[in-house]
């Protein structure tokens, strides 16, 4: 795939390769999991071929199939529609959004990593080989849809299209035409996405509380829109939930920024403690609570019920009872003294959990008046490293076989156009996306996480270890 990402060939009337669906693949989905036609009803097994390159190639064409398998249910079943980006322009990508997605008060925004994962979907490697629960977005779905959420699903990996050229207009000779590569206009890489179906979609819809769930790089994709769009996204966002982000605020960044990012986000993180358990970081950007999963791409699904509790709590149009002190002693949080971070280094130091956080594990967090937005600079900078003096260090470290909590990985907020680009065109994280795949993780004979790998290998900028691994 050349590291990008493909939305279908498109030049006046669009043109589609045909992918092979599950059932022609001999493939089914039953209670959720992923198993094999046949009497024995197998589960996915990644090595079906004598050669890697085969089983690759399988494993691939199954993912597509998936992929296609979830836009359907979208569709069909949650009656999600889909939604063409650029308007009035070839190639496209799409969304898919709620028939009430531009008139709902309450509007959901999901956003997903980086790598091969497409609208819909957490995670590839959960979907294949354990359950559709945990990988994809769909209890996301359901809840919103049950707690009246307008739904705004995106699709920020589909970055690129391609458009049929003449030959003969190029040469002057030559006969026939050929398929030429393009970036989609405004969605050339995840941040430009985030960012253009906020200005040509929610900016101009009547939702009047936005609601967040951003995983992994979505965090980073996110926060840049915040970066770039704060008045309108400071108005509109009523809170975020961070999935193991990797984002991390630069000191650069305005103090009414800050202020906002500590009192609207919560970043749910991998980690052995219970769910909801608030957890000790190194710096002070957002509160941080255990997702209650030691796995980054579990992350979301293991998280949903603590993140709608949160947006329970910052709901305005929810009256809540007592006030915002007797809230939070309530549920065990004492936000003034509670370290905060947007990191995913997690300090070894005791934590001081009440014994209703512990038995609940679930978070109740401060409302913050007026969307959070302070006028004083509440924040002192302090000194964030290499990181925050623009230092870039790749990383080539293999999530299977890592201690996330012995390490920070975080990714400066950096403008799309400055990131490093390789010689194919696409940013880092764009093409270790897809290389990522190539990889065989672990022992059971699965294949490397592509979109996890996200988290590790193509962050795209990254602090160093504070471990060697």
């Amino acid at each position: 795939m050349n590291g990008k990402q493909h939305a279908d060939i498109g030049s006046g009337k669009q043109q589609k390769q045909h992918t092979k669906d599950l059932e022609e693949l001999g493939y089914y989905f039953k209670d959720q999991k992923l198993l094999k036609k046949g009497a024995e009803e197998k589960p996915f097994e990644f090595h079906v071929a004598s050669t890697h390159r085969e089983n690759q190639r399988h494993y691939e064409e199954l993912g597509k199939a998936i992929t296609q398998y979830i836009y359907k249910l979208l569709e069909e079943k949650y009656d999600l529609t889909r939604t063409s980006l650029p308007v009035g322009d070839k190639p496209q990508t799409f969304v898919f959004e709620s028939k009430d997605a531009r008139k709902a008060d309450k509007l959901l925004m999901l956003i997903h990593g980086s790598g091969a994962v497409r609208a819909g979907q957490w995670s590839r490697r959960l979907i294949t080989n354990d359950n559709l629960t945990e990988g994809s977005q769909i209890p996301y779905v359901e809840t919103a849809k049950k707690e009246a959420y307008g739904i705004l699903v995106l699709n920020p990996n589909l970055n690129f299209g391609e458009i049929k050229e003449d030959d003969d207009e190029k040469s002057g000779n030559r006969k026939g035409s050929s398929n030429k590569e393009i970036p989609i206009k405004g969605n050339k890489n995840p941040d430009e996405h985030v960012q253009y179906v906020w200005k040509h979609i929610i900016e101009d819809s009547k939702a009047s509380q936005v609601f967040v769930v951003a995983h992994s790089y979505g965090g980073h994709a996110f926060l840049q829109l915040v970066k770039n769009n704060f008045s309108s996204v400071s108005r509109k966002v009523a809170a975020v939930a961070f999935t193991d982000s990797v984002h991390m605020l630069p000191s650069a960044l305005p103090p009414h920024i800050r202020d906002w990012v500590k009192k609207q986000c919560v970043n749910w993180m991998s980690s052995h403690k219970p769910l909801g358990s608030e957890l000790n970081c190194l710096r002070d950007d957002c509160l941080c609570y255990s997702a209650g999963t030691n796995e980054h791409e579990r992350t979301s699904a293991s998280a949903i019920t603590s993140i709608f509790e949160f947006f329970k709590k910052m709901d305005k149009s929810i009256e809540h009872t007592g006030s915002h002190d007797e809230d939070s002693k309530e549920s065990g949080v004492d936000k003034e003294s509670s370290p905060t971070c947007a990191s995913n280094k997690i300090s070894d130091e005791p934590q001081n959990e009440s014994n209703d956080q512990k038995k609940e594990g679930k978070l109740i967090k401060e409302t913050a008046g007026n969307n959070g937005v302070s006028t004083e600079d509440k924040e002192n900078d302090g000194s964030s490293g290499d990181v925050e003096n623009g230092t870039i260090v790749e990383t080539n470290k293999d999530l299977e076989n890592a201690d996330r909590h012995d390490e920070k990985e975080t990714v400066v907020l950096m403008d799309a156009n400055s990131m490093p680009k390789p010689s194919n065109g696409c940013s880092e994280f764009e093409r270790d996306g897809d290389n990522a795949d190539m990889q065989v993780a672990n022992q059971d004979s699965s294949p490397a996480e592509d979109d996890n790998v996200d988290a590790d290998m193509n962050r795209n900028i990254l602090t160093k270890h504070d471990k060697e691994l």
